[in-house]
């Protein structure tokens, strides 16, 4: 799905959540390219050739482990919950595998925010939580990711009602059965907006180090 997104809510509703959180325009960014990407590509390698083109990714999840900070053994679990209807799904496995190479790529930034809820209500059993949880503590070693992790008692300076990505300055919204990307440069500094609010509230460095090596007990 590509193009400007569409909305139920009533534009005077619209446009006050905006002047709220859109003070600051969407840093510039590769977006042509990025847009001409997810244009030609078929659904389901989207994300990947988003990641590849995009300068700044930002991802933020309070439900699952984002992609891009996945154990294999994590996202080989979540390829078993999920009806995909993939013929190959070792192949899927490899491809999601493969994409974290984006982590190591010195042309690009990569924020990635976590909520301990996805780590406190994993949709997998212990010991693939708590090898994630190894996965996050070794990621906090990248020089060019930032990593946080938001947590329960946390008081949100913002209303988070899904996770979302960003790639430039383009956004893309993942629900069950499809995906919303938003283009408008009003809808994508909401997201600059509520990302900088989130981070706020997270803990990065030895803070989240400490968060995670409670929780891998």
């Amino acid at each position: 799905m590509s193009g400007q997104h569409e909305t139920t809510s009533p534009p005077r509703t619209r446009r006050s959540w905006r002047d709220r959180f859109c003070a600051v325009p969407p840093r510039p960014g590769r977006s042509a390219a990025v847009r001409e990407r997810l244009a030609d590509e078929a659904r389901g390698h989207g994300d990947a050739d988003l990641e590849r083109a995009a300068t700044r990714i930002v991802v933020v999840d309070f439900s699952l482990v984002p992609a891009l900070a996945r154990a294999a053994d994590y996202s080989r679990h979540l390829v078993g919950l999920t009806d995909g209807g993939w013929a190959d799904p070792e192949s899927v496995l490899t491809d999601r595998i493969r994409r974290q190479a984006v982590l190591y790529d010195p042309a690009k930034t990569i924020e990635i925010l976590v909520g301990e809820s996805a780590l406190r209500y994993p949709p997998c059993p212990p010991r693939i939580r708590r090898a994630q949880s190894a996965r996050l503590t070794a990621m906090l070693c990248l020089r060019r990711v930032r990593l946080g992790i938001i947590p329960l008692n946390a008081e949100l300076p913002t209303i988070v009602e899904h996770g979302y990505s960003m790639f430039d300055d383009l956004v893309v919204v993942d629900i069950n059965h499809t995906e919303v990307t938003i283009t408008d440069p009003r809808d994508v500094a909401l997201y600059e907006r509520i990302t900088a609010a989130l981070w706020r509230a997270a803990l990065d460095g030895a803070a989240a180090r400490t968060l995670l090596r409670r929780m891998g007990r």
